[in-house]
């Protein structure tokens, strides 16, 4: 899970997981993140599971910029993506920005997970 912090690169292969319903869920759910908010979204972390929560969050999402017209449209993608899956997934998104010291504290969550 580490290696998603890890600068982008053509060296640094990426892993995608597509063995649980979560899995897809997430897959669909950055998928129309960036259909919606292409030049905005920096990075996407989702917990292995999603019953794994950091400060209340299965999935981190870190944009440029956060006004509320950004954080509401990232909630009704995540209610789309949910009832497209029955309400069968909860994803319980963290917004904020790169300066926010949260991200640092999933990375240690993550790192300790290993």
């Amino acid at each position: 899970m580490s290696s998603i912090f890890v600068k982008k690169s053509l060296f640094h292969p990426r892993t995608f997981y597509f063995e649980t319903t979560w899995d897809i869920a997430i897959l669909r759910f950055v998928e129309k993140l960036q259909n919606t908010l292409s030049g905005n979204i920096i990075l996407v972390v989702a917990m292995p599971s999603e019953d794994y929560f950091v400060y209340g969050s299965n999935v981190l999402v870190v944009v440029k910029d956060a006004p509320i017209e950004v954080r509401s449209k990232i909630l009704a993608i995540v209610r789309e993506v949910e009832k497209s899956f029955g309400d069968k997934i909860g994803i319980s998104p963290f917004i904020t920005t790169p300066n926010d010291s949260i991200i640092e504290k999933f990375k240690e969550i993550l790192h300790e997970g290993r």
